[in-house]
């Protein structure tokens, strides 16, 4: 079928496979789900149709005007699929398709940028809406014009630079403030695909700058951790260009240099090496960190000064605390790791303390006031530590060392578990658990004597004693 017009049509879940559909007309429609493998469909106009999970594998797309068609929940699949001259569905995923050189075709209209052979729309003039509506990955991912540059393949990776200085242009000369959206361009094009395109990585310099300066308090507070390739690489970067937010903010530079070198999440070969350099030229050679590398045991333990990235076992980083308290701890990458995302063994006084540059004896301080005060980049984690030992003392008395034990460790150290014992076989599990321990629906004296003792509240008031049931009892 050539030119055939279905505006408005109601087609979901329908089956289009190797269909012909030249110049078709759907506007208006609905083709969630449907299938169009193979299917030709060369010049179709889909103005306001819903394309929510439709199957374009294969298809011939080429001068398609997907421009105003939408997605809601489901990228549409293109694997296979060919654009040439098409206008793209802003947000879509091109992941798996097809793309080609462009040729000197004129744009079919106004407000698009060339991607490949095809044509990617963006708005003829930026303002703050037009901003929070295809760059606001948060509240339209569906709509994420970034997305759709990223998907590109591998490779297609200079065109995906390409495509993105475009867009960077069309932003540097609307002169709009894109700060409102900053984090969103910085994760994506903070990645190593775009680091070889000079325009993007200078535009970026202020815009990471501004970002960083006004949440570097965020980074460093306990607990927070990117998650982002593009996020750490340009705190990276930003400490480069601030080098005193090494020591103000030292929690963040130290999370920020750990999570570049061995974070499988965020980390990548080069990132991992520029976060090494980093440490040991920028940070190592600071007067307030010099002293302590020439320790006989720091790095390679030679007096060298010199980190032994080869180990994780080696003293390889140094923490400095706040002017006032004056201390610095030297740690492994392995303790420094675990400190900072503990389980139910994690050790806690694997590190060299020193304070007013002399070593300190076990004895001379208090676990609390270290990892709370002193160096509160670990308080988050160490409270989570001592709240789950301090309810681990009862699981200590109810079971016995095994998977369940384990899940309840688990549970009680994250706040959360990816085990639900909620179907029956668990509930039969836990009664059986549970029944040599009640009396009915009461505790047994005997049980009760037992948390009494172990809890230490033999000697506390009869209030606060059914605190400490009553917080047993809801964890």
């Amino acid at each position: 079928m050539t030119e055939v017009t279905l505006t408005h049509a109601a087609v979901k879940e329908s089956d289009f496979t190797s269909a012909t559909l030249t110049d078709a007309v759907l506007d208006f429609s609905n083709l969630d789900q449907s299938n169009f493998a193979g299917a030709t469909l060369t010049g179709v106009s889909l103005y306001e149709t819903s394309i929510d999970g439709v199957n374009f594998t294969d298809a011939n797309l080429e001068r398609a005007q997907m421009g105003g068609a939408s997605f809601d929940e489901s990228y549409p699949v293109v694997t296979g699929a060919r654009f040439k001259n098409a206008v793209l569905c802003p947000g879509m995923s091109l992941k798996g398709a097809v793309l080609g050189t462009a040729d000197n075709s004129p744009p079919p209209n106004t407000g698009l940028i060339r991607l490949a052979d095809a044509w990617l729309p963006v708005p003829e003039e930026w303002d703050r809406e037009a901003l929070e509506l295809f760059l606001d990955k948060a509240n339209r991912p569906e709509l994420f014009l970034l997305n759709t540059i990223d998907s590109m393949g591998d490779q297609y990776a200079g065109e995906k630079v390409r495509t993105a200085e475009r867009l960077v242009r069309t932003l540097q000369f609307s002169g709009v403030d894109v700060s409102c959206v900053g984090l969103y361009l910085m994760e994506t094009l903070g990645k190593p695909d775009y680091h070889t395109s000079p325009l993007i990585q200078e535009w970026l310099v202020p815009l990471s700058d501004a970002f960083y300066s006004s949440n570097i308090d965020v980074v460093n507070s306990p607990g927070y951790r990117f998650g982002s390739t593009g996020l750490t690489y340009l705190m990276a970067e930003y400490f480069v260009r601030h080098p005193e937010k090494m020591q103000s903010h030292n929690g963040a530079f130290i999370k920020t240099m750990l999570q570049g070198m061995y974070d499988q999440e965020v980390s990548f070969p080069d990132l991992s090496l520029i976060c090494q350099e980093i440490y040991t030229d920028c940070y190592l050679t600071t007067d307030a960190v010099a002293l302590y590398t020439r320790q006989d045991d720091f790095g390679k333990m030679d007096g060298s000064g010199e980190p032994d990235w080869e180990s994780k076992d080696a003293f390889n980083w140094v923490l400095l605390s706040s002017p006032e308290e004056n201390s610095v701890m030297m740690v492994s990458d392995n303790s420094l790791s675990k400190m900072l995302e503990p389980d139910f063994y994690t050790h806690w006084r694997s590190f060299f303390l020193y304070r007013d540059g002399e070593l300190q004896e076990a004895s001379g301080y208090q676990l609390d006031h270290l990892f709370n005060d002193v160096f509160p980049v670990f308080s988050k984690a160490y409270q989570s530590f001592c709240s789950a030992h301090e309810f681990g003392r009862i699981l200590d008395i109810l079971l016995p060392e095994g998977e369940v034990k384990e899940q309840f460790r688990t549970a009680a150290l994250s706040g959360a578990s990816d085990v639900k014992m909620v179907d029956d076989n668990s509930q039969l599990k836990l009664g059986e658990i549970f029944e040599p321990y009640l009396d009915d629906w009461l505790l047994q004296e005997g049980h009760i004597q037992q948390i009494t003792d172990c809890y230490e509240l033999q000697e506390v008031s009869g209030s606060e004693k059914a605190e400490t049931f009553f917080c047993l009892g809801a964890a």
